[in-house]
């Protein structure tokens, strides 16, 4: 995948702004590309990834790594975390009609660095739909670009479970009527 990246980038048609749809046509989106709009993250932020997953616990790593690694470098796990947020301002179901969930990955390559405060954004590819119960497990091919670079920071096939959401419970749901 990541050998299309750079034509990837050029040629994508672009959908304007965030693409919402009922689950019912997400199939006939097969091999549409849906680009986000850029983000970054705030250099601010790093210490609280660090912190939530217990890597700022033993401090002679932690000084290695400030050591060997550049001044803002993300780590690749906090990158792969931000496909969630990514996605969402790039293309996904009606809200409230359906719900997700995070059905694994495939093929996740860390490309290039990416450095906080680097403009990314999203190319998701809608590779496949396969029916599961009432839904679909939705392969998205990811590729995440860093603005002014022809590779990107990273790729990843990524399924989602994509279920009609169930409805919710009104105030009159259990009453009776006589």
């Amino acid at each position: 995948m990541t050998d299309l990246a750079p034509t990837l980038f050029q040629d994508a048609p672009r959908a304007p702004g965030v693409v919402r749809v009922p689950l019912a046509e997400v199939p006939a989106l097969t091999g549409s590309t849906f680009v986000g709009d850029w983000f970054a993250v705030d250099p601010d932020r790093l210490p609280a990834f660090e912190h939530a997953t217990y890597l700022d616990q033993d401090q002679d790593e932690a000084t290695f790594a400030e050591d060997f690694y550049p001044e803002g470098l993300m780590e690749g796990f906090h990158l792969l975390g931000l496909l969630d947020r990514l996605m969402s301002d790039t293309f996904g179901p009606e809200p409230g009609t359906v719900e997700g969930w995070n059905y694994g990955l495939d093929r996740v390559r860390f490309v290039s660095p990416v450095l906080a405060g680097e403009r990314m954004r999203l190319h998701a590819t809608l590779a496949g739909t396969e029916p599961k119960g009432e839904g679909y497990v939705v392969l998205l091919k990811c590729v995440v670009e860093v603005e002014g670079r022809e590779r990107p920071g990273f790729t990843a096939d990524w399924r989602v479970l994509w279920q009609p959401a169930e409805a919710p419970e009104t105030e009159n749901s259990e009453a009776t009527h006589d």
